[in-house]
């Protein structure tokens, strides 16, 4: 786990150094790797807290990829607890996206 602790913690030296720039696409970048290591460890809801902030930054830049990809990863979150219906849910936005996001190209 110690590794999985190193790992938490140069995301989040990524983190501070992307707020400094103020650059929300890596702000949000970082937060979905902070998540998914959260995840790893089995801190379901820091890493759900983390995905939520990404999509907030992704819905401000317009990212309809981001969102749509960190959807899928919070179905994963969802499926791994086995709360299956969650995990469906999550699941169906980010195919409703991906659909709404490849019509438009």
């Amino acid at each position: 786990m110690t590794q999985v602790n190193d790992i938490l913690e140069l995301h989040k030296q990524d983190l501070q150094k992307a707020k400094k720039t103020g650059d929300k696409r890596k702000i949000s970048a970082a937060y979905k790797r902070i998540a998914s290591t959260q995840a790893e460890k089995k801190h379901w809801e820091k890493a759900l807290e983390y995905y939520v902030r990404s999509i907030d930054l992704d819905e401000q830049l317009g990212d309809q990829e981001g969102i749509s990809k960190t959807y899928a990863c919070i179905g994963n979150l969802f499926y791994a607890q086995h709360e299956w219906d969650k995990a469906l849910m999550f699941y169906s936005k980010e195919l409703e996206m991906e659909e709404l996001r490849l019509n438009k190209k």
